[in-house]
């Protein structure tokens, strides 16, 4: 005979609370007793169990597996749910499948920026802006550049860091050491994160009379549509966020060093001025073409002329008198003979 329900103690109980084993008969007994006993009514997984009650039966064992099984597809579901809903801030857009970055409102001086890219760069390579307004301009996936390029956010340093290329110059401008170095924080000048031992490799000077702060740094102007390397300067003291702010990149700064800063190549302050530079070239460029197509006209008339004037020349030494198309008039005492 089946136990009385320990709720009303009238009618033979059906039910087992699985969290805390009373027998009911009814519903209403059972949200009763979930009511005055406080109970959940599950099963609760964390519940100590002594060796002699899991050995009693399978019921115990089947609890934990399904409960290691419901946490398993509970996670599965929250990792694919993450995966399609999240969004990378610092991962870089760009490529197949990828949607494109988020446009930012437009300025007169992004606009200018953008249309030297696009002169630099006639395939039109995509671009971004990072930091203070510094427009990374990045090349194919896959290439040794963009491989190399480690520049984003330092989760553990809490700070934005960049991938720098050093480029050592000697005193009469030949190349004599180029180096990389990773994870640099914005935050520190340029006489702080310069690697000063490669730096004195490079001149094979190991003396103490190369330091940081008596060496000339400039960024490499990516935008240089001229022949011959185009340089900005740079300040020593200045922090690595402020020397790339408002500049133009290409995955990651390059910059120069010089120990003498002569013969480094052509110095531009800003772009404007390598674009007026460019501007008057070109402008220059225009006029001589402008100016040698108006003297081949100006030969190619006079050729003309002397070609006509010498034709008139000869049509009237060799030309033939003209004859009158009209008939002959006859007079009227002359008598004309017609054979029949």
């Amino acid at each position: 005979m089946a136990p009385i329900c320990g709720i009303c103690s009238k009618e033979p109980s059906k039910y087992k609370c699985p969290s805390c084993s009373i027998q009911t008969c009814s519903l209403e007994c059972v949200k009763l007793h979930k009511k005055e006993k406080n109970c959940s009514g599950t099963v609760d997984p964390a519940k100590f169990l002594s060796w002699k009650q899991l050995s009693e039966g399978s019921v115990h064992v089947n609890r934990d597996y399904n409960f290691l099984i419901n946490a398993g597809r509970h996670l599965d579901v929250q990792k694919e749910t993450l995966r399609s809903n999240s969004k990378s801030l610092f991962k870089r857009q760009g490529g197949p499948g990828k949607r494109p970055p988020p446009k930012r409102p437009k300025t007169e001086q992004e606009d200018s920026r953008l249309q030297m890219i696009k002169r630099a760069f006639p395939h039109d390579p995509p671009t971004s802006i990072k930091r203070k307004n510094t427009v990374i301009v990045s090349v194919p996936p896959g290439m040794s550049r963009a491989m190399a390029n480690k520049t984003g956010y330092d989760k553990k340093a809490g700070a934005f860091v960049w991938s720098v290329e050093w480029v050592v110059v000697a005193d009469d401008g030949r190349e004599v050491g180029r180096y990389m170095s990773y994870r640099l924080p914005e935050g520190n000048a340029l006489q702080k994160i310069v690697p000063i031992n490669l730096i004195k490799k490079a001149y094979d000077d190991e003396t103490d009379s190369i330091v940081p702060e008596k060496l000339s740094y400039y960024l490499m102007n990516v935008v240089n549509c001229k022949s011959g390397r185009s340089l900005i300067p740079l300040e020593s003291t200045m922090p690595l966020c402020d020397a790339l702010a408002d500049r133009i990149v290409l995955e990651y700064p390059t910059i120069y060093v010089s120990q003498s800063g002569t013969n480094v190549g052509d110095i531009c302050t800003s772009y404007n001025q390598s674009l007026d530079e460019e501007s008057e070239d070109s402008s220059s460029d225009s006029e001589t073409d402008s100016s040698d197509s108006d003297l081949d006209s100006d030969s190619d008339s006079e050729s003309d002329s002397g070609s006509d004037s010498g034709s008139e020349s000869d049509s009237d030494d060799s030309a033939p008198e003209e004859s009158s198309s009209k008939p002959p008039q006859l007079n009227n005492s002359e008598e004309i003979e017609v054979d029949m």
